[in-house]
């Protein structure tokens, strides 16, 4: 150890991510005697909770009992009051089993993203049963060894923990592990991959000059904050690919469809479309994959404003040339054709001076094939949308009037590609907060957003505010704190709604999205109909 040891961590957070029996126990107790760094485990902690008999141990004891993961909420506050104390900030600590859900990284991220050096071990899921088989811990110390590889000293008092002896129970851990991974590693910032399957003193110096390498200071801060910033919307359209959550090692510069996610290499998603066929972040089915490239960044030129579209800016946005000459065109070369239709496309008319008219938005409609003379039943068509380039748009508001009912607990259902039903795990309520995760993060710094919940009765989540980064963060702060419970009265949702966007006098289009999973069971006595003609009488 004499190569780890006198190295402070000051204030840093170190959130020692792996699988269970991947070692991070081992390497956050050898890191803390090397340090002085504190060491929060909080499953540890829970079974010590547990025997002691204390109300947090009252609220664990059953979930510990059947190897199951404790209640998020419980987690977070529980881990978050532990990080005030004053001897994290002097000393740093090492976080052995946190974060272990997206919930628990956004939470982590938005209180404490500045000081978070993220390592993850990465072990061959092969050796963790082996390992797991084979663990001692000891009675009074909580030191970790195991019976083949890191016997422990003789007369050493030891016991197993049950569920690393259970097959059942242990795989199960593994496969909520690995579905908990990709959802919290693109959250994380700067992840260091360490290779877990070393001897333990080669997995410390690794770890330790991960620790020496990860800049600790304002560097590391602002990382810190804008990938927090980010881990909601996608980031900022000049940063380059995050990491594949996949194998943590190569650019994550492809993106699964429909979902948009884009999450991993072209190895590692192939792969995961021949074996589960679902997104790794969100499970959707995978129809295809698409490779991201990038257009613009802080160097490149800024688009034309003139108001005329060239053709050079045209072909530009076609990526895969050969792909997109099958599905638009046939067999006819994408330039050859495009110079045929141009003069019948007004919108893209370079003659046509900038100002003299105001541009439309255009449509043009061709079929994959010839059509034959007599007709066909069927064919398919490639459906090409021109946009033109806008200046800048008028600021809009928004308010979104979600269902917060019981029944939105339910979850959400879908057909497969054999007609079964199939559930993803995912509520009703959680695909609505995905949907309007992505409003928010449409907006701009100038749009407005409201929140609004609804059950027995409507409730502000969010006051018309300003979707600039903070006003993003406590939007989606304030969606994911949305929970299902009671009836369903939708007149008093839509109501909180439209008087979220009484005119203020400003100049600003004004939208009313509403979300639900169907009828009201709380009506009002006039109908809801009869109710919105007397508000627009009223408020015109």
């Amino acid at each position: 150890m004499s190569d780890i040891t006198n190295f402070p961590l000051a204030s840093a957070i170190v959130v020692m991510c792996g699988a269970p029996c991947s070692g991070k126990g081992t390497q956050c107790q050898r890191i803390a005697r090397a340090t002085g760094a504190i060491h929060i485990s909080t499953g540890d902690l829970f079974r010590d909770a547990v025997q002691r008999g204390t109300e947090l141990g009252v609220r664990v004891k059953e979930h510990l009992e059947r190897n199951e993961f404790v209640p998020d909420n419980v987690v977070t506050e529980f881990v978050m009051e532990r990080l005030l104390h004053p001897d994290i900030a002097t000393k740093g600590c090492l976080l052995d089993g946190f974060p272990r859900t997206a919930d628990q990284a956004k939470t982590l991220l938005r209180t404490h993203g500045g000081r978070l050096t993220p390592l993850l071990l990465d072990v061959p899921e092969a050796v963790l049963p082996i390992r797991a088989a084979g663990r001692e811990i000891n009675k009074n110390t909580g030191e970790i060894y195991h019976t083949d590889f890191l016997p422990p000293p003789p007369n050493t008092p030891t016991f197993h923990r049950d569920g690393d002896r259970n097959k059942a129970a242990f795989k199960k851990r593994i496969a909520v592990f690995r579905d908990q991974l990709r959802r919290t590693l693109p959250l994380l910032p700067n992840v260091k991959r360490i290779a877990g399957a070393q001897e333990p003193e080669e997995v410390s110096k690794a770890v330790m000059r991960a620790l020496a390498d990860a800049s600790a200071g304002a560097a590391a801060a602002a990382a810190a904050i804008a990938a927090a910033g980010a881990s909601e919307g996608g980031g900022d359209s000049e940063k380059g690919p995050g990491t594949c959550v996949v194998c943590c090692d190569r650019p994550a510069n492809f993106l699964v469809t429909p979902c948009g996610h884009q999450c991993g290499c072209e190895e590692c998603l192939c792969k995961v479309k021949e074996s589960s066929g679902c997104c790794p972040i969100c499970r959707v089915r995978i129809a295809s994959l698409q490779k991201v490239f990038r257009v613009a960044g802080p160097d490149d030129s800024p688009p034309s404003a003139t108001g005329a579209v060239s053709r050079a800016s045209t072909t530009d946005v076609a990526f895969h040339m050969d792909v997109d000459d099958l599905i638009d065109f046939g067999s006819m070369p994408m330039q050859e054709r495009m110079d045929e239709e141009w003069e019948e496309w007004p919108a893209f008319d370079a003659s046509a001076e900038a100002g003299e008219e105001e541009e439309k938005i255009t449509l043009l409609v061709s079929p994959e094939k010839d059509v034959p003379a007599n007709g066909a039943s069927s064919v398919n068509v490639c459906v090409r949308i021109a946009v033109p380039e806008v200046k800048a748009r008028e600021p809009v508001d928004i308010a979104c009037v979600i269902d917060t009912s019981g029944s939105m607990a339910n979850k959400a259902t879908r057909e497969d590609e054999q007609g079964r039903v199939v559930e993803d795990g995912l509520s009703i309520l959680d695909i609505v907060k995905h949907a309007v995760k992505t409003v928010i993060h449409t907006l701009g710094d100038v749009d407005r957003l409201s929140l609004i919940g609804f059950s027995d009765n409507a409730f502000v989540a969010l006051p018309q505010t300003l979707m600039d980064a903070e006003g993003k963060e406590l939007a989606v702060c304030a969606l994911e704190n949305m929970q299902a419970d009671d009836c369903t009265n939708i007149w008093a949702g839509v109501h909180a709604g439209m008087e979220s966007l009484r005119d203020d006098g400003t100049p600003r289009r004004k939208a009313l999205l509403l979300l639900t999973d169907g009828m009201p069971n709380i009506k009002p006595p006039k109908g809801e109909v009869e109710e919105l003609k007397t508000y627009f009488e009223q408020n015109p």
